[in-house]
């Protein structure tokens, strides 16, 4: 008899598994089609044909009573399940993710700070095989493989049941919800070792028990959730999309038992990877986000400005502001300044109860920032300073290597051109040209004969200063186009037109 033909076996396997169960007993719906079922067992339907398994040895030091099976691993088992049934998204879950992602695309509004935590889909999956630390508390529903070594040799799955014990079939129960997982595996080793001595046991998990939680307030997708118990606060958040533009990421609420538990403030989890608690969820918790209280605007050459996706409509980044935090917080929160930025002083624009905006200059120091307060709605602007180059001269036009290059004193026109030779077989050698900025910003125009320059004659081989940029021209580009008009003996007396070319323009 194969083992799994014990039906009582398969049913500890099932639940091991985390596996449905329909029982016609209850008046659920039956599946569509003929679905195999466990023999002996009327009504009980399995999610797909198991293969029975080949019978395994009996453990070291210990006989197999006759008639009993031996119980297949949980490796038996889940080779066995089909494809479809390990752990694929359903279509439920595929379907709740579109509607989160059209409700975000929806939103027009400016680039909401540490939103991007909830970018990604909002569906995710527990692996087969839960890693878990030996301070995990176990619970109803939590499933293990049982490893003996030593005396008696074998393996078997457990699961916490509902009254919080597990069963070592032949050797007895023991009370784990509760105790942590390190505890209870001393305990296992008790109860083992009163049957077996010199015997050692291990606990690996295979799947951590599901909880039902709520996560409600300004949420894209409030609701109820079924999640892994090992499921931390901010994944739970994201299974319903995250916080809505309505929403705080300041404070984030966990209730237990109608008690604020813990908060959650999403800043220093996203700029430092600090304030994430490891606390385990329980069956009946809500995460609560309430509206959000007070948010700034920031626009301008600030970093996260700079850093975060574009709305043309609405640029800026939405900075969320705690009631004791200054304008020296939120410029922390948005990475203080960029290199281009004015570093004197930033423009704060206020708008009163009558809709008249106030503008104001903030100087950039600490000291002033942190004695200033920010109400909702205010708006910081940090302005891009002008830049312009010292020291360089400019070569342009009809040259070999255009581009700018460094100024050295008392350097002219010969020194900028033969280094490197500038000069082309089609350059125009009568006239070039100086563009001079001056210290006010105007301008100035200034020409000379290229090639009496070249032979530093004084006259043409001007000095240089600094911003100077010397144009070059080809041979055509300063040669005058002359029309000739004529008439030409044609029924239409159209007259034609022609041109020719007269020499170089000095």
């Amino acid at each position: 008899m194969s083992a799994l033909s014990n039906p009582f076996h398969v049913l500890r396997l099932l639940t091991v598994l985390g596996l449905t169960l329909s029982l016609g007993a209850q008046g659920a719906p039956a599946p569509a089609g003929p679905a195999p079922t466990v023999p002996g067992l009327p009504g009980v339907t399995l999610p797909g044909q198991l293969a029975p398994t080949a019978p395994q040895a009996p453990p070291q030091g210990e006989p197999v009573p006759q008639g009993s099976d031996p119980v297949p691993t949980a490796k038996d088992v889940l080779a066995a399940l089909p494809a479809g049934e390990k752990g694929s998204e359903t279509d439920l879950d595929r379907q709740v993710d579109r509607e989160i992602k059209d409700l975000k695309k929806a939103y027009k509004g400016p680039f909401i700070l540490a939103s991007d935590l909830f970018a990604g889909s909002s569906t995710f999956r527990q692996s087969a095989v839960a890693s878990v630390s030996d301070d995990y508390r176990l619970g109803t529903g939590d499933a293990m493989m049982l490893y003996v070594f030593g005396s008696a040799t074998f393996d078997l799955p457990l699961v916490v049941d509902r009254t919080g014990d597990i069963t070592v079939p032949k050797v007895g129960s023991v009370h784990v919800a509760g105790l942590r997982l390190g505890d209870a595996r001393q305990q296992i080793q008790k109860l083992v070792n009163s049957l077996f001595s010199r015997s050692r046991v291990d606990l690996q998990f295979m799947k951590t028990r599901d909880v039902r939680i709520f996560v409600l307030g300004e949420v894209y997708r409030p609701g109820s959730y079924v999640v892994p118990s090992l499921t931390s606060l901010l994944n739970a958040l994201t299974v319903s999309g995250g916080p809505s533009p309505f929403g705080t990421t300041r404070n984030i609420q966990l209730i237990r038992d109608g008690k604020v538990l813990q908060t959650l403030d999403l800043y220093p989890l996203r700029f430092k990877g600090l304030g994430m608690e490891s606390l385990l969820l329980r069956d009946g918790d809500t995460l609560f986000v309430p509206i959000v209280a007070s948010q700034v605007l920031f626009d301008g050459a600030f970093v996260r400005v700079a850093t975060s996706p574009v709305n043309k409509d609405n640029p800026g980044v939405l900075v969320e502001l705690q009631p004791q935090e200054t304008a020296w917080d939120a410029i922390q929160f948005i990475g203080g300044l960029t290199p281009s930025a004015y570093q004197s002083l930033i423009t704060l624009r206020r708008t009163d109860p009558n809709g008249l905006i106030n503008v104001e200059n903030l100087p950039f120091s600490e000291g002033s920032l942190r004695a200033r307060r920010l109400f909702p709605n205010d708006r910081l602007v940090a302005m891009t300073r002008a830049e312009w180059t010292e020291g360089v001269v400019e070569v342009a036009g009809h040259a070999r290597v255009p581009g700018k290059y460094a100024y050295r004193t008392v350097m002219t026109v010969n020194d900028l051109l033969m280094s490197p030779n500038q000069i082309q077989p089609n350059t125009n050698m009568g006239r070039g040209q100086i563009l001079r900025t001056r210290d006010d910003q105007s301008t100035e125009l200034l020409s000379f004969n290229l090639a009496k320059a070249l032979q530093k004659d004084p006259a043409h081989n001007l000095a240089l200063q600094p911003r100077d940029r010397v144009e070059l021209f080809k041979v055509d580009d300063l040669r005058l186009k002359r029309t000739v008009r004529s008439w030409a003996p044609s029924p239409s007396l159209e007259p034609t037109t022609g041109t020719t070319g007269c020499g170089p323009r000095t």
